[in-house]
């Protein structure tokens, strides 16, 4: 009879264990994670609270690219993430003359027909109240904090690339907008992450800013991506186009669109000069001129791509029928992501000789195409904006606050230049 009870008390505690905690044992040599730990299973069934705590358990034991796999898996279980959400798009690979990258376009056919779904917030569609929400029930985040404000890691529902995800801040009213505290954000995420691509896009619609009113960056992981870098992160600088001081490299590099990398072993220093540039450049435009941004940690080293963007510089109309957004952070930096092409001559083009047409990409958004040394050459010695422009940027940012979130300035309110003889007045070019 005692044997029987205590066979009916194994019972009972086995029933009422969690099993959706137990996961694959990770031994201390493998991992560097204390003995006894089980890595938490992410189940579909799982609310968020849940889902957080046990991301939080695999972030302190074996580190957040970890969790961020973990939550990636967790999005194909839920049913969030379709069947073939990172491997049903064909890529393909060419080069464009002049430059020794392997440049990328991939068809996303699962977004072609996409409607987006917006959350019980209204019409911001990467609000926190989306997550777990009538809409998207199967989507879960996991929320961290990062230089006193609070963010939150989730998959985007037509991602790229393995290892895509996007984070954002979780309270709905910062606008998008290139800040210095977004070189910061970025250099302190590379810390927790270091084998990410931490990018941005740029502060206005028409130069790839596509959620305007709500502050989010595009984070790329390398390790669960397979190792797949963006191009402009692999470009070389230019011979004879570099300079250095404050412990800060500065190069010029030999890309389609004007770059600048910088890079340093001092966060402060390199965000420092990275924003001084930033600053110099939006002072000639205000309103107008942004950038994109691409980040990485390798090594010692932290290294800040600075990509020039106008948005008076958009896609060609001729092209409209190969892609009709506008080009966003993965293209300029050498991944097209196009839909499904109805015109059949395009896409004719488009796989027999797909270079000289995204080279025309190229060309047509670049807002410094027969003068981009000279002008860069400007930015690269001289980093630190002068008290002119700072004082043209403090206007800037007050007439900001009186237009729609994302929305370039109004011609009537900044002071007009034509678009390529005059913006380099500015510099002294």
């Amino acid at each position: 009879m005692a044997a029987v009870s205590a066979a009916f008390v194994m019972l009972i505690c086995v029933q009422s264990l969690d099993v959706s905690a137990v996961g694959k044992p990770h031994s201390v040599t493998e991992n560097g994670v204390g003995p006894g730990y089980h890595r938490p299973r992410l189940m579909p069934r799982n609310n968020q609270a849940l889902i957080q705590k046990k991301l939080q358990s695999i972030v302190d034991n074996e580190g957040l690219p970890q969790a961020l796999e973990e939550l990636q898996s967790y999005g194909y279980s839920s049913g969030y993430l379709k069947p073939k959400a990172h491997t049903g798009n064909p890529v393909t690979s060419f080069k464009i003359e002049g430059y020794d990258l392997d440049f990328r376009y991939q068809i996303n056919l699962l977004r072609s027909n996409y409607v987006p779904k917006y959350g019980r917030a209204g019409n911001c569609p990467i609000c926190w109240d989306v997550v777990e929400s009538f809409h998207k029930p199967g989507l879960r985040a996991y929320g961290l904090e990062l230089n006193g404000r609070k963010w939150f890691l989730q998959n985007p529902p037509f991602p790229y690339t393995y290892g895509h995800v996007v984070m954002i801040e979780k309270t709905h009213g910062r606008r998008m907008a290139v800040r210095e505290g977004t070189l910061k954000d970025g250099l302190a995420y590379l810390d927790l992450d270091p084998e990410a691509t931490f990018c941005s896009n740029s502060s206005y619609y028409w130069s790839s800013a596509s959620i305007p009113e709500h502050q989010h960056y595009q984070i790329i992981h390398e390790r669960i991506s397979g190792g797949g870098k963006l191009p402009v992160v692999m470009a070389k600088p230019k011979q004879g186009y570099c300079e250095e001081s404050d412990g800060v490299k500065r190069s010029i590099l030999n890309y389609p669109l004007p770059v600048i990398r910088l890079q340093s072993q001092d966060k402060k220093q390199l965000a420092k000069y990275a924003w001084g540039m930033i600053q110099r450049w939006e002072a000639i435009l205000p309103g107008r001129n942004s950038v994109n941004l691409y980040m990485r940690k390798e090594g010692e080293n932290y290294k800040v791509w600075i990509l020039y963007r106008s948005t008076n510089f958009r896609n060609p109309k001729r092209l409209k029928n190969l892609k009709s957004e506008n080009l966003g952070y993965l293209e300029v930096g050498g991944e097209f992501i196009l839909p499904v092409t109805k015109d059949p001559e395009m896409k004719e083009r488009r796989d027999k000789n797909p270079a000289p047409l995204f080279e025309r990409f190229f060309k047509s958004v670049n807002p410094l195409l027969g003068i981009e040394n000279e002008i860069l050459q400007k930015l690269l010695t001289q980093p630190l904006p002068t008290e002119e422009e700072r004082k043209i940027l403090r206007e800037k940012n007050q007439l900001l606050k009186r237009v729609k979130p994302g929305s370039e300035l109004p011609f009537s309110q900044v002071k007009q230049r034509s678009r390529r003889s005059q913006r380099n007045k500015k510099l002294g070019a």
